[in-house]
């Protein structure tokens, strides 16, 4: 790979700069990008390379540069006048595939050369702040939070990212997004509350965190299990100590399920 003279004898022979690998619908400019051949895409580039182009899944280059985290070829991209907000057929964006990665520097430089920050979900219910929050990498929630407003509009994305950073165990990324306006305390599709979450993940110092945030624990999910008893059920006694000093409620409920528990166990 890198091989630019070569790549600049077989333009000069007539090889087209555009031309597709075969089994990855890649063009030359998209494989430079992706492994950070700055040199070579500079002959592509030079030669005509299509910033444009798409592969069998509309990635441009900018997607493959983006993903990967190469700054400089992201900059080299962007000087020759890549489009910053095309969509992908995973409905992703340079951006999003930055943010998917974790890599703040490309989010930096993408947000400061005006790419689009859209909080809105796509059809797969992520957004540039869910996929940063996925990573649990506070430095990208911070940098995308900036460009998301404070209001209730925001909040069904704002939740959805505190979930994605439960369950990257990143509690600063957590604090962040509740500090933003998301719900400690709103419940998903299957009406399970964020708390969940931290307890299906063994997370101790999560379940902690969420509380300190107002987190309700003595809620249902829609098995009418309590945090509690989803712990016991785990046999997660870290979760079970922290809940229990925590506060959560230990009534005659919890004390029928530690028994409905105790001889399944001893049936198996």
């Amino acid at each position: 790979l890198n091989d630019a003279f070569r790549v600049e004898r077989l333009i000069q022979r007539a090889v087209s700069p555009n031309t597709l690998n075969v089994a990855e619908g890649k063009s030359a400019l998209m494989i430079a990008a992706e492994n950070d051949c700055y040199e070579t895409m500079q002959v592509l580039l030079d030669h005509g390379a299509s910033v444009t182009q798409t592969d069998k899944f509309d990635n441009i280059a900018l997607h493959y540069a983006a993903l990967a985290g190469h700054f400089n070829a992201v900059a080299l991209l962007l000087d020759h006048h890549s489009p910053l907000n095309v969509v992908n057929s995973s409905q992703c964006t340079p951006l999003m595939s930055a943010a998917k990665a974790g890599h703040a520097a490309i989010i930096r430089l993408l947000l400061n050369n005006d790419a689009e920050m859209t909080w809105e979900l796509n059809d797969n219910n992520e957004s540039a702040l869910t996929l940063a929050a996925s990573t649990g990498c506070p430095e990208t929630v911070e940098l995308i939070l900036k460009s998301v407003p404070r209001n209730s509009r925001c909040v069904g994305a704002l939740n959805v990212a505190l979930r994605q950073a439960v369950k990257s165990d990143s509690k600063a990324a957590v604090q962040m997004l509740i500090n933003h306006g998301a719900d400690v305390n709103h419940s998903d599709e299957d009406n399970s509350e964020v708390i969940f979450e931290a307890v299906k993940r063994g997370c101790a110092r999560m379940a902690r965190c969420l509380k300190a945030n107002g987190a309700q624990i003595d809620v249902f999910d829609k098995e009418g299990y309590t945090p509690l008893m989803r712990a016991t059920k785990a046999n997660d006694v870290e979760m079970v100590v922290t809940l229990i000093a925590l506060g959560t409620d230990l009534g005659l409920r919890y004390l029928l399920a530690i028994l409905c528990v105790h001889f399944k166990y001893l049936e198996t």
